[in-house]
């Protein structure tokens, strides 16, 4: 584990000055990072902020093209922490497990599809004795997706404090790999635990949004774009279907996009402007009647809350071998995917193609 600290000499070539604390945030690498860091030039042994290995080396690298990055530095820490847990705890005393940040970029998705691995490994470390909860530090931005989580003891930010750590016997990196996880679980099958995701909104979040959807007109969400450009579909096939369903309501949430009201001229409402959170977009998914969508983050969560989830699949697939999509069906038994073969491959369906099968699920959701 390392500890973050600034570095004096970028510190003064950067600001012209030598100030006692600088508050970081890091979501420029990655959007659901929203902590910030308060970094200390003298490091107070009280006031910590904790990196994993995997962390702290992605940071380190990615100051070669993020300059204003280098002021901060990071120092290994080595006595008096708490044991890393690298393959296997079966040889350990039971104690309390701190599972740690690891990964800078992770997805929506991606954090998604760990958690039948972390209910997995909170039965096995019941299985061997140990306590089958645990705390948990991950992106900010990922913390609702927790709510709700019996085997979550604590839920900490990307960079929890010393004080925080220091109640851990055991501290855990988390996931980098799904066949690490699933060796730590020691799962031999998946057909030996249960895949089903399942996330709840919290509540704060739907009182917030439920005047805003409060009457009965048919409500559909749809995302058109995706980070992958060559999944994103053309407003003309939006068109098609707004004429096909007069009276249902249509919205997005348009990832830092600010315009108000329609985010093109007949297109969805784009709620992007009145809540930009992971909170607010599971809020909102959870009053949908039908969401589709081309983003798989999107279609992670809307299917995870259990909402008809229309998935369209084109371009790059982004795949677990063995795990996602194959297995989409013990994940999430509400997603219908557009544009995958039985083998889960890309059918490399054409735009038009595409639209025809939309119109045609949306009619059965929604008829």
């Amino acid at each position: 584990m390392f500890s973050m600290s600034l570095n004096p000499t970028m510190l003064a070539a950067a600001t012209g000055s030598m100030p006692d604390t600088a508050e970081l945030t890091f979501e420029r690498l990655c959007p659901y990072m929203t902590q910030k860091v308060a970094v200390k030039l003298v490091p107070d042994p009280q006031h910590l902020p904790i990196a994993s290995y995997q962390l702290a080396k992605q940071l380190t690298d990615a100051k070669k093209n993020t300059p204003d990055l280098r002021i901060f530095q990071f120092d290994e820490l080595r006595e008096n922490m708490p044991t890393i847990i690298k393959n296997d705890f079966n040889d350990l005393r039971p104690g309390k497990v701190l599972l740690l940040n690891a990964n800078l970029r992770r997805g929506l998705g991606d954090f998604l599809l760990l958690l039948p691995l972390m209910r997995a490994l909170s039965n096995r470390f019941r299985i061997r004795g140990w306590s089958d909860q645990f705390g948990i530090s991950t992106n900010s931005e990922f913390a609702p997706l927790l709510y709700g989580k019996e085997y979550i003891q604590e839920i900490l930010p990307e960079f929890p404090n010393i004080d925080r750590v220091l109640h851990y016997d055991y501290v855990l990196e988390y996931g980098l790999h799904v066949d690490r996880m699933r060796d730590l679980a020691q799962i031999n099958d998946w057909r030996e635990i249960d895949l089903n995701i399942s996330i709840t909104p919290p509540l704060e979040f739907r009182k917030q949004w439920q005047p805003f959807f409060s009457y009965a007109k048919k409500k559909v969400f749809i995302n058109w774009s995706s980070f992958d450009r060559r999944r994103s579909q053309s407003t003309n096939s939006f068109a098609e279907i707004k004429e096909q369903f007069p009276d249902a309501a249509f919205y997005a949430s348009a990832f830092q996009n600010q315009q108000e009201g329609e985010l093109f001229p007949g297109g969805p409402y784009n709620l992007w402007p009145k809540g930009k959170s992971i909170a607010d977009l599971i809020a909102v998914l959870s009053f949908m009647d039908v969401v589709i969508t081309t983003n798989t983050g999107v279609a992670h969560a809307a299917a995870a809350l259990g909402i008809p989830t229309i998935t369209l699949f084109s371009g790059r697939l982004y795949c677990w071998e063995g795990y996602w999509p194959d297995k989409y069906k013990e994940f999430y038994p509400s997603m219908v995917p557009i544009g995958l073969t039985e083998d889960y491959k890309i059918a490399e369906l054409t735009e038009e193609e595409m639209t025809k099968k939309v119109i045609a699920k949306l009619h059965e959701l929604l008829d």
